[in-house]
């Protein structure tokens, strides 16, 4: 038997996953009545994850795929090849992740699953420790005012971290941000991109997860092992992953066994999405021997986008359908 307990994106995948798996369960509290916070940007390894747990299709009608992604201060970087391929085997989302969260207790409430009861001193997997630092997300949804072309995620330095905007479908923009910038600061920052109109025109919401902790006889995953944020999308991608990597090692292995191994197994991956994050979100260097190193870097990536694209390649092709978490 399984224990579960968390209510985001991280119970409600695994859960979900295990009944595809027809492994038994006991989540404690089932599905949230409202979606927690989380990016709208889905990366190639979320795509993965949200087709092995059979939500493929609902993503294809449901968002928008993206052509390019345009880190701080580089230019626009292809998401498909000359050739037409996808770069990482599949493409980047743009979507509202609340319509996500309602697709995933849909696809989990067909699979019918029927919690059992779970011995007291059972350990479960505690998937709502929150992590060790507070994190927030704010929000803006609205009409776009401006054609940027190709569907480009674009990402903005700040003080707290990246604005994002990403593309949504109908005409749609969704910008997101720090928790921690203040509605002024956000809005001047659009302002200064050449995105005032629009930024004039969302709507803006805001959410927090306070910092929490497992039961000390519980194995924490996920949130509890990393203090990944809500902008970048990695977060709520980790989430996924960790579904079906997660189930895999339950369906291969006893309780007990799986539960000792699996945040071990896990652990390397968060720090290669925390590590992905940093670099995008640092401020630029001060030192005039850091800022020729940058410079460098932009021109190759201006030169050899596909270099700069490959940097990432071990985080984005991740395809948890072939792997448990860094083996094969």
């Amino acid at each position: 038997m399984i224990g579960l307990s968390g209510q985001g994106f991280e119970a409600l995948s695994l859960s979900l996953a295990l009944a595809r798996l027809g492994l038994p369960q006991h989540w404690e509290r089932g599905p949230g009545a409202s979606a927690p916070p989380a990016s709208g940007l889905l990366p190639s390894n979320a795509v993965h994850a949200l087709f092995a747990l059979g939500l493929g299709p609902w993503l294809k009608r449901n968002a928008l795929p993206l052509t390019h992604w345009q880190p701080p201060g580089a230019q626009a970087l292809p998401l498909q090849s000359a050739g037409g391929s996808w770069r990482h085997g599949a493409p980047w989302y743009a979507i509202d992740p609340r319509a996500l969260y309602r697709a995933l207790i849909e696809a989990w409430i067909a699979e019918g699953v029927e919690t059992a009861p779970l011995a007291l001193e059972a350990p479960r997997l505690s998937l709502n420790a929150a992590g060790a630092v507070p994190r927030s997300l704010g929000w803006g949804e609205g009409l776009a005012s401006s054609a940027d072309g190709p569907a480009t995620a674009r990402f903005f330095r700040s003080a707290e971290g990246l604005i994002t905007r990403l593309p949504l479908p109908e005409g749609r923009v969704r910008w997101e941000a720090p928790g921690g910038l203040a509605r002024e600061a956000i809005t001047a920052a659009l302002a200064a991109e050449g995105y005032g109109q629009e930024a004039s025109g969302l709507t803006w919401h805001q959410a927090a997860l306070a910092p929490g902790a497992a039961v000390d006889s519980d194995v924490a995953l996920g949130p509890g092992l990393h203090d990944l944020p809500f902008w970048g999308g990695q977060r709520l991608a980790m989430a996924l992953e960790d579904a079906w990597t997660a189930a895999r090692f339950f369906d291969a292995r006893p309780p007990a066994v799986a539960l000792a191994g699996i945040a071990h197994h896990r652990s390397p991956r968060y720090a290669r999405a925390d590590a992905q994050l940093m670099r995008l979100s640092a401020p630029p260097p001060a030192s005039l021997a850091k800022k020729t190193r940058a410079g460098a870097r932009r021109l190759l990536a201006r030169l050899a986008p596909e270099w700069a694209q490959g940097q990432d390649d071990d985080l984005y092709r991740y395809d948890v359908r072939q792997r448990f978490g860094e083996g094969t």
